[in-house]
């Protein structure tokens, strides 16, 4: 499964320039349908602390259902006006997240060494 041109530049990365939407609809490898239906079998956010992006401008997943998502991780939530590829339109956003996370880990670790 592949997602049209038209669809990658209006909904998947619409916060992009469209000149770059349509590179990333044109170098798009597609998914296994497949994948939607996996089981998983443990997953971690039911363990160990967990942060998430809400994408408020993402047009391939709900921002309502990426909180719904969130919330039932305990994750915690950033939200961004953003479409579903915010790593690549607000790259230093994603990357304070990224930051906030490994740093609260690392204490986390250290408080649990023995």
């Amino acid at each position: 499964m592949t997602l049209p041109t038209d669809a990658v530049v209006k909904h998947f990365a619409s916060d992009l320039p469209a000149s770059e939407a349509r590179v990333i609809a044109a170098t798009q490898v597609p998914i296994n349908v497949s994948a939607f239906d996996a089981k998983v079998s443990a997953a971690a956010w039911k363990t160990k602390p967990s942060w998430y992006i809400v994408s408020k401008l993402d047009g391939a997943i709900t921002p309502d259902e990426e909180r719904f998502f969130a919330k039932r991780m305990k994750a915690t939530t950033t939200e961004l006006n953003a479409s579903h590829v915010p790593m690549l339109s607000q790259p230093q956003a994603v990357a304070a997240v990224i930051m906030d996370a490994a740093g609260k880990a690392s204490v986390a670790s250290a408080g649990q060494a023995h």
